[in-house]
């Protein structure tokens, strides 16, 4: 099945390099509109607007190791709730940026991922999951041999927007290259594997 539809947003973001008090922070939004019919819903239905908050807040060091609280939220509003549900995703965690050695970066997060949402999915509260919890991590390395030259890999566990649910508790694994080629020139390439699963529990289960 072939859909049309317009996707349009954007996104604003600041971070505070040097040592003392450390902030980092963004604000995105994002449009959705179908411009055609599904087999499984109808376009009004699908219609959306997403807003996303991601704060970090703690201290840099002298040595560039930080540490910091997370705080993040996903809000989204349909046009017309029915066939799917308005709803707030949200983490709230600790984590910690450590300089291994000059080439060398490690970054760790932890925490809760929650979600609530109008109703459970479908409006069939065998679903259970008009308000659930999973656990947040998120696992990265980095070596960078030169400047914008470096291989990062990443591991990663929360919740996402779901179409089959309410929610879906996402795992994934990345790997991220960037290679510089001249002063002005570079090249990236990024793979990843993930694996989703719904949230709550099969209706009639």
């Amino acid at each position: 099945e072939q859909i049309l539809r317009n996707r349009f947003g954007g996104r604003l973001a600041a971070e505070r390099k040097e040592p003392g008090p450390y902030i980092k922070a963004s604000n995105s939004f994002e449009r959705i509109n179908y411009l055609e019919d599904s087999t499984l819903f109808d376009r009004d239905q699908a219609d959306r607007t997403k807003w996303k908050d991601d704060v970090r807040l703690g201290w840099r060091t002298q040595r560039d190791t930080k540490m910091y609280g997370v705080i993040m939220t996903s809000i989204t509003r349909y046009d017309l709730e029915g066939r799917f549900r308005n709803g707030v995703l949200g983490v709230i965690g600790a984590g910690s940026a450590l300089s291994l050695a000059p080439e060398w970066t490690a970054e760790a997060e932890a925490g809760l991922a929650f979600g609530t949402f109008s109703s459970a999915a479908f409006d069939n509260p065998e679903y259970d999951d008009q308000h659930i919890r999973a656990p947040y991590g998120d696992l990265g390395l980095r070596w960078e041999w030169e400047e914008s030259s470096s291989i990062s890999i990443r591991a990663e566990s929360g919740l996402d927007e779901g179409r089959t649910a309410n929610a879906v508790h996402r795992r994934e694994l990345s790997l991220d290259f960037e290679l510089r080629l001249r002063q002005r020139l570079r090249a990236f390439s990024e793979c990843s594997w993930s694996r989703e699963e719904d949230s709550g529990a099969a209706a009639g289960a």
